[in-house]
């Protein structure tokens, strides 16, 4: 089934509208809209996905924005995206393509008219090199202005071959916003690449090598890694908390 088809299924009785998204999912698209740069560490189940879409449906209506680029892990982008619009009465009609398969089904879909396109995390390098390309190249803006990164953690290796290259093209994204529940599983040494692609490094410069001396020690008498410092830990948290929402399963699902 294409991404075009499920845009037609007909309304069910239980379709959910705008008016029951509950208070925490309201303060959450607050943040997005307050924070052209902003973080989302939030639980599962408490729906980031359909906060997101709201957020993006009043930007789109304010001009702020044009199309949406949401990266994510190949399943998640399959699925997950495109069902959970389908669910309310309010996003049901947004358009998707989906990046993904051969050279030349990436590069149509690209091309392809729609309001939210998909990519995976491991097609970034080659989105980028299409973005340059058949855009920037010739004084055009791709088809989205701003970006979802969801499980932002997938790009906290600020030295892997997609972040090197996505980091290029991020000035062009006018909003950009980055949604995970565990930020800080190993650490909040894994924070900076997560956030040099949500603010391109106001917060937490653009140098991994600054940021160890900065906020890290070296792991070990040979060095093998590198461990946060107490006031490392501290100092990063007032750097990120003023585009950081914090949301907790324990404090809204029974």
């Amino acid at each position: 089934m294409s991404d075009q088809s499920l845009n037609v299924v007909p309304l069910r009785p239980d379709q959910w509208d705008e008016s029951r998204l509950l208070p925490y999912q309201l303060k959450a698209i607050d943040h997005i809209l307050a924070h052209p740069n902003g973080m989302l560490w939030e639980d599962m189940g408490l729906g980031k996905t359909i906060q997101v879409l709201t957020a993006f449906l009043r930007l789109q209506d304010s001009f702020e924005v044009s199309g949406m680029l949401v990266i994510a892990p190949l399943r998640i982008i399959q699925s997950v995206w495109v069902q959970e619009a389908q669910k309310w009465d309010h996003t049901r009609h947004l358009r998707f393509s989906l990046i993904h398969g051969t050279a030349s089904q990436r590069t149509a879909a690209l091309r392809r008219k729609a309001d939210i396109y998909r990519v995976n995390y491991e097609n970034l390098a080659w989105l980028t090199t299409q973005v340059k390309h058949h855009y920037l190249r010739l004084n055009r803006y791709p088809p989205f202005t701003m970006v979802c990164y969801d499980e932002v953690t997938k790009v906290k290796n600020s030295q892997s071959k997609r972040v090197k290259a996505w980091k290029q093209i991020i000035p062009y994204f006018s909003r950009r916003i980055g949604l995970t529940g565990e930020p800080a599983a190993n650490g909040y040494k894994d924070l900076f690449g997560q956030y040099l692609c949500v603010d391109g490094g106001a917060r937490l410069g653009t140098s991994v090598t600054a940021y160890r001396e900065a906020f890290l020690k070296p792991l070990g008498y040979q060095q093998h890694g590198w461990v946060v410092t107490r006031t490392g830990q501290k100092r990063i948290h007032d750097r990120v908390h003023d585009i950081t929402l914090e949301l907790s399963a324990k404090d809204y699902l029974a």
